[in-house]
């Protein structure tokens, strides 16, 4: 039998697509292999990163709670450096409802046509646009559509927030300390340890040491 032009394009792709399947199936058991094996030597890391977004997932959602609260008394999208609002769009409905909505209107919403499009963007406040037969459909609708304030938070400013915390922390408790030895000067080697070790403390407090 005389292969097609397309039969014979057909199988050599379908040649390319089992070579790469295999490719894939190859470095799918290497890549399970070598991470079982990293499960098992790194079990305190894993714990640990399991323990710190934990923690993140707690913390945002109290941070969203504040923010929320906030913005009803603020009433600004930028509440606090990283944290902020934004009014997304929010439908709400009944499924039982909206389908038996649907069923009742269905007639109507399949005999729109060109020219009912036309006569609805000309009655329309902005002429010509076509989304809004949408809203005359949602009309007929149960639908509840209302703008949700939505906290939004700023990974990365926050981090740098937190950096910037730190740093000033540790400059906080070297002026503490120039202030003791100012007004009570203790030999240099006490001196140092005790900058030290008061500076080890402030960077431990925020969370900064590496």
């Amino acid at each position: 039998m005389i292969k097609t032009t397309e039969l014979m394009a057909l199988e050599s792709a379908r040649n390319e697509l089992a070579e790469a399947l295999d490719a894939e199936a190859k470095a799918n058991v290497n890549y399970a292999a070598v991470y079982g094996e990293f499960k098992r030597n790194h079990q305190p890391l894993i714990a640990l990163k399991a323990a710190a977004e934990a923690r993140v997932s707690e913390l945002t959602k109290i941070v969203q709670g504040k923010a929320v609260a906030a913005w009803q008394v603020e009433k600004v999208k930028k509440l606090t450096d990283g944290i902020g609002i934004q009014e997304r769009t929010q439908v709400d409905y009944d499924d039982q409802s909206l389908f038996e909505a649907c069923l009742k209107y269905a007639p109507m919403f399949l005999q729109v046509n060109e020219k009912a499009i036309k006569a609805l963007g000309e009655s329309a406040p902005n002429e010509g646009k076509k989304e809004y037969l949408n809203t005359a459909i949602i009309a007929f609708l149960p639908l509840t559509i209302w703008q949700k304030p939505t906290p939004t938070i700023g990974v990365e400013t926050l981090i740098e927030l937190h950096k910037a915390n730190a740093a000033l922390r540790v400059v906080e408790v070297a002026g503490a300390i120039v202030q003791r030895q100012f007004e009570a000067p203790q030999p240099v080697d006490e001196a140092v340890d005790l900058a030290v070790d008061l500076a080890a403390a402030a960077l431990d407090a925020v969370g900064a040491q590496d």
